[in-house]
């Protein structure tokens, strides 16, 4: 742990904080110390990495060390800190959605709205890996059918726009 941590932090090339990162989530609890550290990483693909890791590492001290992450303009680690949070705090069938979930899809929705058209579809994408949420699937379809619009940047175009066509095709005797 001490030997990647200390690549984590003073490496000078970002790929090789980010793998560090990425080992350091194998080991447990016992990495949440050194990959907390990392949050505040100048590269974006570290910090999206330092997310993956603490989640990887131990969920449950993940979440309050990833919530704060919401409070912050849209990021790709912003990002996935709300999608985890998102699945991880599903409610019961029937009963209230949990208000840190509320939170993380809020996240999500705003972020379909960012100027930069690769953080519009990582939270599209982010959004329709989620359980079925109708106020939610709504949100997704306006900003889809606004892409669409002549002249709107092209960025959820990648995004799901409903169910998979089946492609399945069952096998006929020979």
């Amino acid at each position: 742990i001490q030997a990647l941590s200390q690549l984590a932090r003073v490496d000078p090339e970002p790929s090789v904080r980010q793998a560090a990162v990425s080992a350091l989530g194998g080991f447990g609890a016992a990495a949440t110390g050194p990959l907390r550290e990392r949050m505040g990483d100048a590269e974006a693909q570290v910090r999206l990495a330092v997310v993956r890791a603490l989640v990887r590492a131990d969920r449950d001290s993940a979440l309050p060390l990833i919530a704060p992450l919401l409070a912050a303009p849209p990021s790709r680690a912003g990002i996935e800190a709300a999608r985890t949070i998102a699945l991880t705090g599903g409610a019961s069938a029937g009963a209230p959605m949990p208000q840190d979930v509320q939170d993380a899809r809020a996240y999500l929705a705003g972020a379909l709205g960012n100027e930069d058209a690769s953080l519009r579809s990582q939270a599209a994408v982010a959004l329709v890996s989620l359980p079925a949420h109708e106020v939610t699937y709504r949100l997704l379809i306006q900003r889809l059918q606004s892409e669409a619009a002549p002249g709107a940047p092209p960025g959820l175009r990648r995004a799901p726009q409903g169910p998979a066509p089946n492609t399945h095709r069952p096998r006929t005797p020979t």
